[in-house]
């Protein structure tokens, strides 16, 4: 995601930059706090930002290009001089779901192309088996606290249909239990056997 440091097409009055600045700052924590997904992507300079190859093996890649979030606000300045800010945080709030519907879309859109080409894909009716399903595909990195950190995403229609089946079993629990204690056990393997450079070789 790119941040400040970005280039303004048009000359901007001392007064412009800072409610510029506010505008931008305002509706990119209100982003960040909307969705916790968004809040995890790593800030750039916009000079920074360019195309990505994702290497899926075996030779093959997947590219992303960046995505292009352009939207429009308005506000009465007669009412932000007077010191009303209700509409201004309105438009506010709805620059922020516009640019959120954008971005995430686009987002999701390059994660499901990239699963499809490595295979990590599952398909059929939401279920905690499902879930698990899917996990047992991907390869999870853990920290010394032996958490993975990982998490999982579903629109809220998904959601509710999950929350509806209740709980997972004892049986799924203990499946998932298994299924993640071996992943530990082999990024454990992968970390001891990884070399490490001494000397610039």
């Amino acid at each position: 995601m790119a941040e400040s440091g970005r280039k303004r097409e048009v000359t901007l009055t001392e007064y412009d930059v800072a409610g510029y600045e506010f505008l931008m700052t305002g509706t990119d924590a209100l982003m960040r706090a909307t969705d916790p997904v968004y809040r995890r992507i790593r800030r750039v300079p916009l000079d920074d930002v360019s195309s990505v190859s994702v290497d899926v093996g075996e030779g093959r890649t997947v590219r992303a290009e960046p995505i292009d979030a352009s939207s429009w606000i308005s506000f009465d300045v007669r009412e932000a001089i007077a010191g009303e800010r209700q509409l201004l945080l309105s438009e506010m709030a709805f620059l922020a779901q516009r640019q959120l519907a954008t971005i995430m879309s686009a987002f999701y859109s390059h994660v499901n192309e990239v699963a499809e080409a490595v295979g990590n894909t599952v398909s059929g009716p939401m279920s905690w088996d499902l879930i698990i399903d899917a996990l047992e595909r991907v390869d999870r990195v853990f920290g010394d606290d032996g958490e993975h950190g990982g998490m999982i995403v579903m629109n809220p229609e998904t959601y509710a249909r999950l929350v509806q089946q209740g709980p997972p079993t004892a049986a799924q629990e203990a499946r998932l239990d298994d299924i993640l204690r071996r992943k530990r056990e082999e990024f454990d393997a992968r970390r001891r056997h990884r070399s490490v450079p001494r000397d610039g070789h």
